[in-house]
């Protein structure tokens, strides 16, 4: 609305009357050439709002045909943006069709000292961008000539073909021959241009992900309300599963907490959600569980099975990055495969469709409440069930291809949330052509950024090969927390040619 706004005001400024058609035209070059350039416009700019495409940059042709053909033919003229209501991540048809993303870069109250601060932030970042592609912004003022010089041409179309319906042909004069097959030819090449552009753009990665949505579970708005257990009365229907409290599943309530105490019977005791933690749970996929433990003890410390998700004949289990401590120690843990979940019977990690099979009917979930050889007691407290994600991994631009023993080159991860720093990045393989050697990466952030961008410095890159080949990798961001997410990519190393 901000963005029609002002281009309204720009239009109804210029000299009147014009046909309609070049204000689409207007509003198209305006959001092509700002999503380019700076991957916001005026309105996305006060917002704190940012586009990102996936898997690589903006480029301008990508920008052009999702805001002509993504509006105004993926979107049926502004349907297609009831889509977002309905997806984890809010995403339009046209973000789909064009594999992009809009997400909240900023966040802080809308007074007039923020919004000025943006607004200049971002006439900044235009100068500086346009500094940098100065050869290209001057083919661009081919382009806007281009477009105005079309509109007015339609407007003589327009003005004939109404003096002829209204039988003054006095009103407007027919345009000659030599016009109206430049026109023709104009108006021709534009189709074919957005013709073009629409069959580059929607590809096969890009039905797939139409088709992902198309697959996603339905919630208008919002997702369903987190469950929460904050024990501040007794133990809400919580149990404790095995080795504890002689033999009995009943917690003891401990003053705002639940408390078991070990058996000492060699097997493992676990904490286990009361009935409202289970069944279809689908509307809490790519959310977070959050708990607290403390224990008596530290010594003597035995690894086990943290977390287990039983459901839809499968068994899902996570390993968490540290113990609990003797004070109380909080845990995050992503509930979707971006977390590093395991395949119990296949001991591989999660897909998403074995994931949301067990989350479609949840029968069991268990925090893991004994970590140490001998006796010990365990406590449990703050456990929210479908708590909003604290950090997720939003874009990752980075090169497709790279040529083997060329300069390194860098990989950017765009991310949203509150991760709590410091911040770790890593760039790890999960498969590696046989023969071949491939490195994890690592990079670590003591202090958010000022952009929501971690930069990965020379991670891309391989040597010594003298064949095509592919690998799988994945970037994971870890915080402090431990909390995970992760994105797969793909990169193609090229032989020296």
């Amino acid at each position: 609305m901000i963005d029609c706004i002002i281009l309204a005001i720009v239009f109804a400024m210029l000299p009147q009357p014009l046909p309609y058609i070049l204000f689409i035209s207007l509003l198209i070059a305006y959001h092509a050439i700002s999503l380019w350039l700076v991957q916001q416009t005026v309105g996305k700019a006060l917002l704190g709002l940012k586009v990102y495409r996936i898997g690589s940059k903006p480029g301008f042709f990508w920008a052009l045909g999702r805001c002509s053909v993504g509006y105004f033919i993926v979107d049926l003229l502004g349907v297609g943006l009831l889509v977002a209501l309905f997806n984890r991540r809010h995403r339009a048809l046209h973000d789909y069709v064009f594999n992009s993303t809009v997400f909240l870069d900023e966040t802080g109250p809308l007074n007039a000292k923020l919004l000025l601060s943006r607004l200049l932030r971002l006439i900044e970042r235009q100068l500086d961008a346009i500094k940098a592609r100065r050869k290209t912004v001057s083919i661009l003022g081919g382009f806007w000539g281009f477009l105005f010089g079309l509109g007015r041409g339609l407007k003589r179309i327009i003005d004939f073909l109404t003096g002829l319906g209204s039988g003054d042909l006095s009103a407007a004069s027919a345009p000659s021959i030599a016009e109206a097959i430049s026109l023709k030819a104009a108006a021709g090449i534009t189709a074919m241009a957005t013709a073009a552009t629409g069959v580059l753009v929607t590809s096969v990665p890009q039905t797939r992900a139409l088709g992902k949505w198309l697959l996603e579970p339905r919630y208008i708005l919002t997702s369903p309300a987190a469950i929460v257990s904050t024990f501040e009365r007794d133990v809400e229907d919580w149990k404790v599963f095995g080795d504890a409290q002689g033999q009995s599943d009943e917690p003891t309530y401990d003053d705002g907490a639940i408390m078991a105490t070990d058996d000492q019977q060699s097997d493992v005791w676990y904490w286990r959600a009361p009935e409202a933690y289970l069944g279809d749970k689908r509307g809490f996929y790519g959310r977070d569980l959050v708990f607290k433990l403390r224990t008596s003890n530290v010594d003597n410390p035995f690894d086990d099975q943290d977390l287990v998700l039983e459901g839809g004949d499968l068994t899902l289990i996570y390993n968490t990055q540290r113990n609990p401590a003797t004070e109380w120690t909080e845990y995050r843990v992503r509930l979707d495969e971006s977390a590093p979940w395991t395949n119990k019977t296949t001991g591989k990690r999660v897909t998403r469709a074995e994931f949301l099979q067990v989350m479609s009917d949840l029968r069991q979930l268990l925090i893991r409440g004994e970590y140490r050889e001998g006796g010990d007691t365990g406590w449990l407290d703050d456990v929210i069930f479908g708590a909003g994600p604290l950090m997720r991994i939003e874009a990752v631009e980075y090169p497709r291809s790279i040529v083997s023993d060329a300069p390194r080159t860098d990989l950017v991860v765009a991310y949203s949330g509150e991760p709590r720093f410091p911040v770790e990045l890593i760039f790890r393989p999960r498969s590696c052509p046989p023969g071949y050697n491939c490195f994890t990466e690592r990079a670590k952030f003591a202090t958010p950024p000022r952009e929501r961008r971690l930069t990965g410095k020379g991670f891309v890159w391989c040597a010594g090969v003298s064949e095509v080949w592919k690998t799988d990798f994945e970037v994971v961001v870890r915080d402090s927390l431990g909390t995970e997410t992760s994105e797969p990519i793909a990169v193609v190393c090229q032989p020296v040619s």
